[in-house]
């Protein structure tokens, strides 16, 4: 099962949330503001755990912000560890979109990324491989 898979994740948080204090947010990627958490999960309970703060899994709208996200897990990691991101294609295959509702436009990954792995990879991860 697809979701059955434990990595950290990513959080992005809606500016417009009043709730939660922004500071925590310490990366600030172009006025969007990213957490890093290292509390492993699944998709789903990732996504909800952001929910649950006012946020979604993060989306990625282009290589600058994908470059900025990879550093942000390399330097909380010390490596490239796999984590979860917002995307999704779990409704229909082949059909992705982004937990926060934001455009699906950025598809630079690595090469034939996303591949539904086995016919059982619904969400996008970053680092997935250890290449």
């Amino acid at each position: 099962m697809w979701s059955l898979n434990y990595s950290i994740l990513i959080c992005l948080i809606d500016q417009s949330y009043k709730r939660l204090d922004c500071r925590s947010f310490r990366t600030v990627i172009r006025g969007r503001r990213f957490r890093y958490f290292s509390s492993p999960k699944t998709w789903a309970e990732a996504e909800k755990f952001c929910q649950s703060i006012g946020a979604n899994l993060a989306s990625v709208r282009n290589r600058f912000e994908n470059r900025k996200l990879l550093r942000l897990i390399k330097n909380k990691q010390g490596r490239f560890t796999p984590t979860w991101i917002g995307g999704s294609d779990a409704q229909t295959n082949g059909v992705w979109f982004w937990s926060d509702r934001s455009n699906y436009q950025y598809t630079n990954w690595c090469p034939k990324e996303p591949n539904n792995y086995h016919g059982h990879q619904k969400c996008l991860q970053m680092n997935f491989t250890s290449k």
